[in-house]
């Protein structure tokens, strides 16, 4: 199963990504807004199974196996007591006032980042959901950047029930390649969004 808790845009493209990447065949949505989880659900195609909005968080996470989360919630979304073991959580949210993930999370996860000094980076850069853990001693590092992942520096995954998480910050250079990728893709063709 496959949780999603996403604003409305992010919320199709990442399910759109997802269903071609995996074809799961299950999908929860969550959201902070009422109507988001049903007006999305509304937007997206059933994949083979069931797709519909779910009245909370932990309902949404319960089972899930991948959890895509992107809200500005100052509360976190993703928290360990509602995981399952060998889950996958990616987080992109932000919100200064707070974290997307607990501690709890944190401390049991194998960490992934695009880029430790970017996700590091004193505020307003970086991330609170790393920096804090850091700085309260919860963690002591980070594993490991995707780059070292994806080259064999580093291993991922080392038990089938091994948490991990990957917390995206953004790096813009790493944006601007991948538009280049799918501009040279494309042709020239004009691609709605």
């Amino acid at each position: 199963m496959l949780f999603l808790s996403l604003r409305d845009v992010e919320a199709r493209l990442d399910l759109d990504a997802l269903i071609d990447a995996l074809a799961p065949a299950m999908a929860d949505l969550s959201s902070g807004a009422a109507s988001s989880p049903a007006r999305i659900a509304a937007q997206v195609p059933e994949v083979g199974g069931f797709l519909g909005a779910m009245p909370g968080y932990a309902e949404a996470l319960d089972g899930a196996q991948i959890t895509c989360a992107t809200t500005h919630s100052v509360e976190p979304v993703v928290r360990r007591a509602w995981l399952d073991p060998g889950t996958h959580v990616t987080s992109v949210g932000f919100n200064a006032a707070g974290r997307e993930v607990d501690d709890a999370t944190i401390a049991d996860a194998l960490i992934v980042v695009e880029s430790r000094e970017a996700a590091l980076a004193p505020y307003p850069g970086g991330t609170g959901d790393l920096r804090e853990p850091l700085r309260d001693g919860i963690i002591t590092d980070v594993h490991a950047e995707l780059g070292e992942i994806i080259s064999g520096v580093r291993p991922g995954r080392t038990d089938p029930d091994q948490i991990t998480l990957y917390k995206s910050v953004g790096v813009a250079v790493q944006d601007a390649a991948a538009v280049a990728l799918v501009l040279a893709a494309g042709g020239g063709q004009h691609v709605d969004m």
